[in-house]
């Protein structure tokens, strides 16, 4: 079986270096938004809202309530934006594949 990445270093060098740049800003773009995606939905604390914690904290409510809520794991959360940006992704590099295909033909 022959080298992926042997095979990824031929196509990478057989690129134009304007196709080099614009190759390099979409893997650091992936990276950025994967990057951000992650810590957003696994690291990040997504807290009640203060109304609902000053509330509880009037009614003499013990600490030990607020630190189960915050122990409880993270719940998986995705915007529509995040899925848009990935579509329109996926669509642009499918109508450029498209669009080389048809080139290579003529």
């Amino acid at each position: 079986m022959a080298n992926p990445f042997k095979r990824f270093g031929e196509y990478f060098a057989a690129k134009s270096v304007k196709q080099k740049i614009l190759f390099i800003i979409g893997v650091l773009l992936l990276a950025v938004f994967v990057f951000f995606f992650i810590k957003g939905n696994f690291f990040d604390n997504h807290a009640k809202s203060t109304e609902t914690s000053y509330s509880t904290s009037q009614d003499g409510a013990s600490s030990g309530d607020e630190t189960q809520a915050e122990q409880s794991p993270p719940k998986f959360r995705i915007n529509f934006f995040d899925v848009g940006i990935v579509v329109i992704v996926i669509i642009l590099f499918v109508i450029h594949k498209i669009r080389e295909k048809q080139k290579f033909r003529r």
